[in-house]
């Protein structure tokens, strides 16, 4: 599979992703080439990967817990505030 951007019909761009297999058309040996349309993909993982930058860099300490209140997640903050390090933090709060 490859990803790349993709000129429609158009002239208007979009991400996709396209895959090939052989095929056979009158004798004459060719492809079928599938192209997805990965354009909303590729703008939400851009926003993850914001979320994720401002979380790391906050200023204030974040901690994320599952359901049953155990850490799953501590950004820089935490750990220059607490002196535990991520690993350390995970084990403290799941040995109480």
């Amino acid at each position: 599979m490859v990803e790349e951007e993709y000129l429609r019909v158009d002239n208007s761009r979009v991400a996709g992703r396209s895959s090939a297999v052989p095929a056979v058309f009158h004798g004459d040996q060719g492809a079928l080439v599938f192209v997805r349309d990965i354009t909303e993909r590729k703008r939400m993982d851009e926003k993850v990967r914001q979320l994720s930058r401002a979380v790391e860099q906050s200023p204030v300490s974040i901690v994320i817990t599952n359901k049953d209140g155990n850490i799953e997640y501590v950004n820089r903050k935490f750990t220059e505030v607490t002196g535990y390090s991520f690993s350390e933090a995970i084990e403290r709060i799941r040995a109480s």
